[in-house]
């Protein structure tokens, strides 16, 4: 029985040799092999490794632990882990325990260097790296002085490619803000039961009221951005690749005008209380009249509310929202959190929304933007199988630009066989009309970031 137990722990130390074992020598080969890899070396050693991944894509190393103790030398001369974007290039860093630097370096090409250099026993590390998209085939940021267009993930209407990392940016005119709807979104599927919604592909939407992580089961609201601009990133892994998105912004302006009924025809709008971020005159009444067309569905949100607190039946200043054909109505006075008002879905109907103060009291006020959606549009990313299968979305109606170059480049994926390459000398996307900042008719762009095609 006690051989039986030697032998049982012989093998699990013979196999726990085997995970931790590593070739310690100069510029010993890594390749990618399909998931990120792992790497290690302990005690007085000096080794280096070149970190090889698939062209069109770089190298991202992330250190997992680090004990490298220089001996009392800062300028980590005897230990210390180097870093260089490429074999034997340009230094990235040289880091030690008294030198520390970021864990996460990123290079500029497909390869990368690293050398381990050891006086001490006691020193170690690990680390790993994957292979991430090329920044170059990222989107670009956009110019967007039109008052509606088209955004698109990388590479539709073809699947996304794994392995991307990619941030942009949409920017409107001065004092716009933006209203950024969604009408089909795909992301890859996390494979792992244990995996969360979020720990696979996801898209954050920044700088705007309420900014947050978009991933499989995430429910599909109206984006408003805080000011003229809207970030996106979007992250994906080595798994499932997906459709991407199709969405719609609106570049709007805040109207100002206070009358006994002003009709918002737009299909976004921006409109506040008289003054407002000021106090609202005594004694005044506002209404502003919404209708919806047919295929369509209304999202109304209020982004701040402050009006007098006057009971639980605002008998003094009010805000009321009222539904012509539903006929029935929300009244509501004192202070709502933002975004804690909304009201959404109705269909084939008209809204009314009224503004009333009395002669005494007054606040800040409200401000409150509106979005009329395709009745089609989803609600939540799918979790599981995307139904999305309709092709690339008609252009009858609005101009297409597309933003790339003549240039092409192979990308190894199953899902894609081509994509344009942006121009270098070219960071920014412009779309632009003869459209003024106010025009109640605006058009519109198509901004798509790929001339690519599945072959």
């Amino acid at each position: 029985m006690l051989a039986g137990g030697l032998l049982v722990l012989l093998v699990v130390a013979m196999e726990m040799r085997c995970l931790l074992s590593f070739e310690c020598s100069s510029n010993a080969p890594l390749s990618y092999e399909g998931n990120h890899r792992d790497f290690r070396a302990s005690g007085v050693l000096t080794c280096s490794w070149v970190l090889t991944v698939p062209e069109n894509y770089t190298v991202k190393l992330t250190i997992t632990q680090m004990n490298v103790d220089s001996g009392g030398n800062f300028n980590c001369t005897n230990d210390h882990l180097q870093i260089r974007d490429g074999a034997n290039s340009s230094l990235l860093a040289q880091i030690c325990n008294s030198y520390p630097s970021s864990s996460v370096f990123r290079s500029s090409g497909t390869q990368m260097w690293v050398e381990y250099k050891s006086t001490q026993a006691s020193n170690s590390f690990e680390a790993s790296f994957k292979r991430l998209l090329n920044p170059s085939f990222c989107p670009r940021n956009v110019i967007a002085n039109d008052t509606s267009g088209l955004l698109t993930s990388p590479f539709y209407p073809n699947n996304f490619p794994n392995d991307m990392d990619c941030s942009w940016d949409i920017t409107g005119q001065a004092e716009s803000r933006f209203v950024l709807i969604f009408r089909f979104l795909c992301l890859g599927i996390c494979t792992s039961s244990l995996s969360q919604p979020c720990a696979c592909d996801s898209l954050e939407i920044g700088d705007v009221f309420g900014a947050r992580q978009i991933c499989p089961q995430t429910e599909l609201i109206p984006f408003i951005s805080v000011e003229n601009k809207i970030s996106l990133s979007l992250v994906t892994d080595e798994q499932n690749s997906a459709k991407g998105f199709l969405a719609k912004y609106d570049s709007v302006f805040r109207l100002e005008e206070c009358a006994s009924m002003t009709q918002l025809t737009n299909t976004s709008g921006w409109f506040s209380s008289p003054g407002f971020p000021s106090s609202y005159p005594n004694n005044v009444e506002c209404a502003w009249t919404i209708p919806i067309p047919p295929g369509l569905k209304i999202y109304l949100t209020f982004l701040e509310f402050d009006v007098e607190e006057c009971g639980a039946s605002c008998s003094c200043d009010y805000v009321e929202v009222a539904f012509t054909k539903a006929q029935s109505s929300q009244k509501k006075c004192g202070r709502i959190a933002s975004g804690g008002w909304v009201l959404k879905n109705a269909i084939n109907d008209e809204i009314v929304i009224t503004f009333k103060s009395d002669g005494q009291g007054r606040q800040k006020g409200f401000e409150a933007v509106y979005t009329l959606v395709p009745q089609d549009a989803w609600e939540s990313v799918p979790s599981a199988f995307c139904p999305w299968t309709d092709p690339a979305p008609t252009t009858e109606e609005i101009p297409t630009v597309l933003v790339d170059d003549a240039s092409t480049e192979r990308i190894p994926t199953a899902a894609i066989a081509q994509t344009a390459r942006p121009s270098s000398d070219d960071s920014s996307a412009t779309v632009t009309d003869s459209t003024t900042k106010r025009s109640s008719e605006g058009r519109g762009a198509v901004v798509v970031f790929t001339s690519g095609q599945v072959k």
